[in-house]
């Protein structure tokens, strides 16, 4: 429950919009974010990374809070990684295949007993350079 659930409704103004996935974003003007700042440069530097390997418009590919209508089903179900790379391979996929994503801001606090650690990065960053060679 890191995001705030009041968040929801616009999201879900989104997908009636048109969207077929909305993505709470942690990086967009008005977003309020509390995290550590260790956290905060593996998050900077794994989406400047997506953004350099994988050449995707999607500011914030690993939030947690995603919505998404039944267009991206396919998508969502097919992506292979787990873990990380999860959220990045599925919202990929549904760009690539010309799906329409949109981002919110949210409201994004940090559990104090987190399961990301510093090594991650390195994991992460195996991760985008394997999306990238599919």
């Amino acid at each position: 429950m890191s995001t705030n659930p009041a968040c929801l409704p616009g999201m879900m103004k989104k997908l009636e919009g048109g969207a077929d996935i909305v993505v709470g974003s942690r990086n967009m003007e008005g977003s309020i974010v509390r995290r550590s700042l260790t956290r905060g440069l593996m998050s900077a530097s794994y989406n400047f990374l997506a953004w350099i390997l994988l050449g995707t418009g999607i500011k914030d590919l690993q939030c947690g809070c995603k919505a998404f209508d039944r267009a991206a089903m396919p998508f969502a179900l097919s992506a292979e990684s787990d873990g990380f790379s999860w959220d990045t391979e599925f919202l990929i996929s549904a760009e690539r295949n010309g799906l329409r994503i949109e981002e919110v801001p949210i409201s994004w606090t940090e559990f104090r007993k987190t399961k990301v650690r510093p090594v991650d990065s390195f994991k992460m960053f195996v991760s985008l350079v394997k999306l990238r060679l599919r």
